[in-house]
């Protein structure tokens, strides 16, 4: 009886154990089958203990599995990752209420092996197409164009992986350097579409004079850079804009071409852009900065001036600003043969801002047509760390409406 009466007074002055701390699923050691596995730990109340030691697994499991590799490939191991059971937390009853926690994630080890085997052949088949072009072009000086999906629109991050690919297997080539032009070169012209199974990636190279050679393509999972075919909507695209392959040949051939340095057609907030506008012959030039939404702004050229441009023209400075949708901004070049007018926008001059939506209605007949795109990344994305200046901002609030 005595010894009774002491096992209950023992358990009536021990301390009351709470809900939220009872341990939950021991944490796993070894990967089940087929699996990678991750482990890590951490310290303090349950829950958050428990979302942090997954965080910290999560992150350990990234850096395991993309070491070696690009950022977009990453990204696609990342989105196979899991969690693999609850995770255990135990109570320190020196800590009060805190505790010690483990969390496990996972990955399947056929997605990692298959992952592996097309990456090698996407690697094989650009190649391939790196042979044919050195054959065909022989040393001829080379300008990686930014990938477009076939709509016009920038290809944004998986654009970026394949110019990145492409670069490197052009090692040893003439290349101009990323992030510059070069009128004299051969561009390298990379076109993406949708396709079953994937992604097709064709090639074609565009010799400063004459006619385009098709390298030609192959399709890789999208699934390998990312897979991104959702921003084809992202953009004011060819088709709005009653063009071919981002441009319109004007009456007697006459033709107006722009080219603006990025990063592979990404570039950050506030980044400083300088567009040089060339033309085939003497020309009269009005250039417009277009939304994805048809939204736009005459942007050249200055007030009062007629806008003549014989053969290539520096058109300055230009800051990007970061669009709230995040779609592509283009910047659309139209142009009559020097003496002709521009029809309804005849006298626009300066800064302002379209009363409509941007389209082909605005070209004079004859006039060609030629643009250059890229989409803003928003601070935080892709190495950018600044937002958009202040008065740039304030320059698009207070634009006037052009032909008022």
């Amino acid at each position: 009886m005595a010894a009774l009466l002491a096992a209950l007074v023992s358990l009536a002055l021990a301390p009351a154990v709470a809900a939220d701390v009872v341990a939950v699923e021991p944490c796993p050691e070894v990967p089940p089958a087929g699996y990678r596995l991750e482990r890590a730990y951490a310290s303090g109340l349950r829950d958050e203990a428990l979302n942090l030691a997954r965080d910290r697994a999560r992150q350990a499991m990234i850096e395991r599995l993309c070491a070696g590799y690009g950022e977009l490939r990453c990204a696609a191991v990342q989105r196979h990752i899991g969690s693999w059971g609850e995770g255990s937390w135990e109570q320190d009853d020196r800590r009060g209420r805190e505790g010690t926690a483990c969390a496990a994630v996972v990955v399947e080890q056929s997605f990692l092996d298959q992952l592996g085997r097309d990456y090698a052949t996407f690697e094989a088949s650009l190649a391939g197409l790196v042979a044919s072009l050195r054959a065909q072009a022989g040393t001829a000086l080379l300008a990686v164009e930014p990938p477009t999906w076939e709509s016009g629109c920038v290809a944004g991050a998986v654009g970026a992986a394949v110019a990145g690919e492409l670069r490197s297997k052009l090692a040893g080539a003439r290349v101009v350097p990323e992030g510059q032009g070069d009128r004299g070169a051969s561009a390298l012209v990379s076109t993406l579409s949708p396709a079953a199974g994937g992604v097709r990636l064709n090639l074609s190279l565009q010799p400063p004079t004459g006619a385009g050679l098709l390298l030609g393509g192959f399709t890789f999972p999208g699934d390998l850079f990312g897979d991104d075919t959702a921003s084809q909507a992202a953009c004011r695209s060819d088709g709005d804009l009653g063009l071919n392959a981002g441009e319109k040949l004007g009456d007697g051939g006459l033709q107006v071409a722009l080219v603006v340095d990025t990063h592979d057609g990404v570039v950050c907030p506030g980044e400083t852009l300088r567009p040089v506008l060339m033309v085939s012959r003497q020309a009269r030039v009005q250039v417009y900065s277009v939304a994805r939404d048809g939204e736009g702004y005459l942007v050249w050229p200055p007030p009062g001036d007629p806008g003549l441009v014989d053969n290539l023209l520096d058109l300055g400075e230009f800051h990007a600003v970061e669009t709230p949708d995040m779609g592509d901004e283009r910047l659309v070049a139209v142009a009559v043969p020097a003496g002709a007018y521009f029809g309804m926008t005849e006298g626009w001059t300066g800064f302002c801002a379209l009363p409509g939506v941007f389209g082909p209605v605005l070209y004079p007949s004859g006039a060609a047509v030629g643009t250059a795109s890229w989409r803003v990344l928003p601070a935080g994305l892709g190495g950018c760390e600044a937002a958009a200046r202040p008065v740039d901002l304030e320059a698009l609030d207070g634009a006037s409406t052009c032909g008022e």
